[in-house]
């Protein structure tokens, strides 16, 4: 798993995330992730179209960074997700709490 930072700001990041968001894909970007927001007041823009897969630990990630950021009054925006990835984000409900687009502006 691959993360890159592709823009950051105070009141935006947008990250580029590559590979497999399952056991070992959270465990090497887990930490990176939560830099990019932490301390964020806006949003965080999450590119997921080169993620082919979503694991519930991948989906606890993503929701643990909703939470954060709700709290401070940002919010998370998942771009160009695969279908295999929007299918689990819509069939978890994530999609309830995490905003899906169909592509990424930087």
């Amino acid at each position: 798993m691959e993360i890159k930072k592709v823009h950051a700001g105070l009141n935006k990041c947008v990250v580029k995330l590559t590979g497999r968001l399952d056991l070992q894909g959270v465990g090497e970007i887990e930490d990176d992730f939560k830099q990019c927001y932490s301390g964020l007041e806006g949003e965080l823009i999450v590119d997921m179209s080169d993620v082919a897969f979503l694991a519930s630990l991948g989906m606890r990630m993503l929701m643990m960074a909703a939470k954060t950021l709700n709290a401070s009054g940002g919010k998370i925006i998942v771009a160009e997700p695969q279908e295999v990835v929007e299918n689990a984000l819509r069939i978890s409900g994530l999609d309830q709490v995490i905003d899906i687009v169909d592509s990424v502006e930087y």
